[in-house]
């Protein structure tokens, strides 16, 4: 039964916490300090005063969350070049942070991308972890004290672009894309939490890939190469990413062209067949480019079992024709004596 006697800023909190949660009423029951049946009805209750206040159209503004934050942002149609073959790289999640200070692997990745002369590069988003605005160390908390500042979080993301920059030497693929992950996302929703900082970290952010020639384009939305489609993770119909031991399966079946994502640092790859004459499609999951061997320190003593390194992809007709892995530990024998600059 809804409960008529909460506040508007009552209401309006339940609706944010579901808002920054993706959804999911635990998490956002967890996040008010709420047992899921009182934030259950607190979130009914809200969205029962959302729809008679619309219907009235009268202060819809007060209690609906409001909209995130616009960054620039680059977006791509789904079109098949039949014909035009296209090269590219693909950087799984890098994950960069001030405690992580040696930025070399970005040079070698940028190397790479030389040598090969990659016609796209796509970032998969976690291009940065940004500790400083994870809201699951609280800043009480001893792990909270040592989390970075979100300058030191911007200026790390400075040096690791610089260092990918100085790697290319001057080439400039046609295409250099981030799809933003979750970590990236962290900005919206502490800006949500925070709106009196509204435009003031996105706006950094946006500063730090636009001024190294990157374009990205929203977490959960797909960005197309040809006809396949990039995305950091890609999101079910309640919001949440797939996951699980069976999420390239699931992926592959709900999925009506090409996928290639991160998110889970985990890799492989799977072909799904469909029904018609040779019809299928590819799911690949490109690993993470951390440093090979780290795990993050999220993980404790859980299951990793990660892949590191880059892909070097080839896109012909619509579909990803092949993919190729190469390890974090071979970008560094190949490039990691290399003297820096051209």
């Amino acid at each position: 039964m809804p409960n008529p006697g909460l506040t508007i800023e009552q209401m309006r909190e339940a609706i944010y916490a579901f808002h920054n949660n993706n959804g999911n009423k635990t998490a956002a029951a967890r996040e008010l300090g709420l047992n899921i049946k009182t934030y259950g009805s607190r979130f009914n209750t809200a969205m029962s005063k959302t729809e008679v206040i619309a219907a009235a159209s009268e202060g819809v503004p007060t209690i609906l969350a409001p909209p995130a934050p616009k960054m620039r942002v680059s977006v791509s149609e789904r079109v098949n070049t039949y014909g035009k073959r296209l090269r590219g790289v693909v950087i799984g999640d890098a994950h960069d942070s001030p405690r992580l200070d040696d930025k070399e692997r970005f040079r070698w990745i940028g190397r790479h991308i030389a040598e090969v002369g990659a016609d796209f590069v796509i970032w998969i988003g976690d291009v940065l972890t940004f500790d400083s605005l994870c809201r699951y160390d609280d800043n009480a908390s001893l792990a909270g004290k040592f989390k970075p500042s979100f300058q030191q979080d911007i200026d790390s993301g400075h040096l690791a672009m610089t260092a990918y920059d100085e790697g290319k030497a001057g080439f400039k693929p046609d295409i250099e894309h981030i799809t933003l992950g979750n970590h990236e996302d962290r900005a919206i929703s502490f800006t949500n939490r925070t709106p009196e900082v509204a435009g003031i970290l996105t706006g950094k952010i946006d500063n730090l890939f636009m001024s190294h020639g990157l374009t990205y384009s929203p977490h959960g939305v797909f960005y197309f190469v040809d006809a396949v489609g990039f995305v950091h993770v890609p999101l079910n119909k309640l919001g949440r990413p797939y996951s699980g031991v069976h999420a390239l399966s699931n992926i592959g079946n709900h999925s009506l062209h090409d996928v290639v994502y991160g998110h889970d640092h985990v890799g492989g790859s799977r072909i799904c067949q469909k029904v018609g004459n040779n019809q299928s499609i590819t799911i690949l999951n490109v690993a993470c480019s951390l440093p090979q061997g780290y795990v993050e320190p999220y993980v404790g003593h859980g299951t990793s079992g990660w892949q590191y390194g880059i892909y070097e992809l080839l896109i012909d007709e619509g579909h990803l024709l092949s993919h190729k892995h190469i390890s974090m530990l071979e970008l560094e024998e190949k490039y990691g004596e290399q003297p820096h600059g051209p």
